[in-house]
């Protein structure tokens, strides 16, 4: 894939303070930059990655040194594994945790099957994200037995 460097810059306010280049067009609901080149979509830490540092060997991630999720300064970002990926969540506690009771899990079913509440309403109620409702509703997580 070929990366527009001008194009790609022209998207990036550096931030004094903490040295972060933030990512200043569209973003993904987990706050990660959104860029698309050749008609693709791809994050914009791994846009930033491949324009500076080069390519990115597969089955690899990119990490961030400074955890803001918009920022795109190669200097804050570093080749990992998924596994690594893993660890340097749990480590610096960003893994999410869904704080959901059985009954809470019942209560979004009948909420959803009843077509009284949609999924994105039910994750405001219940301060989740519509990816986990939609696991819950489609029983692809929290099968009772």
């Amino acid at each position: 894939m070929r990366i527009n460097l001008e194009r790609f810059e022209e998207k990036i306010c550096p931030e004094p303070n903490t040295g972060c280049w933030l990512w200043t067009a569209g973003t993904f609901s987990t706050g990660y930059g959104a860029s698309y080149h050749d008609g693709k979509m791809l994050k914009a830490h791994r846009a930033s990655y491949e324009l500076y540092c080069g390519k990115i060997p597969n089955e690899m991630c990119i990490l961030h040194k400074c955890d803001t999720p918009p920022c795109v300064n190669p200097d804050h970002l570093y080749l990992g594994t998924s596994q690594e990926n893993r660890d340097d969540k749990m480590l610096k506690n960003r893994q999410a945790r869904h704080k959901l009771t059985s009954d809470m899990v019942v209560d979004i079913r009948k909420k959803y099957k009843d077509n009284s509440r949609y999924q994105w309403e039910l994750a405001i109620e219940y301060n989740v994200s519509q990816a986990l409702i939609s696991c819950i509703v489609t029983n692809r997580i929290w099968r009772f037995t």
